[in-house]
């Protein structure tokens, strides 16, 4: 029981478990911790905006998902499921338009985006129904 109490972040580089994300000597002064099996940085996402994570989000890094689903205390789980929701729409309504006729009304673009959203929608709502299923 004790040991998942320490290890309780992992590294969002190689998701070897980690004790903790960084080390306070006083009020200014922070280091962050190097992880023992890939030697860098357990979770370089602690110093960054919020902007910069979400965009980092959206562009799909896998390292900006563990910073937000393991290494972060998230209370709101329907709020982020929201936003990786709207991510994943956004990332398939911009591969279609890349592939689509460049001459296409905005309305046209706009019921793109709705059918990538309900299809996120159903990917999510899938693995979240094989999730309860197999538990």
């Amino acid at each position: 029981m004790e040991k998942a109490l320490e290890t309780q972040f992992v590294c969002i580089n190689c998701l070897n478990p980690s004790s903790s994300l960084y080390t306070e000597y006083s009020r200014d002064v922070i280091r962050m911790t190097e992880c023992k099996n890939c030697g860098l940085i357990v979770d370089k996402y602690i110093e960054y905006d919020i902007t910069l994570i979400i965009i980092d989000l959206i562009l799909q890094y896998k390292s900006a998902y563990r910073h937000v689903l393991i290494n972060l205390n998230f209370k709101s789980f329907f709020r982020i499921i929201f936003i990786f929701l709207l991510c994943d729409a956004y990332e398939d309504w911009i591969e279609r338009k890349s592939l689509a006729d460049p001459i296409r009304i905005f309305y046209d673009l706009e019921w793109t985006f709705y059918e990538c959203l309900l299809k996120s929608f159903n990917g999510i709502f899938g693995l979240f129904n094989f999730y309860l299923f197999i538990n």
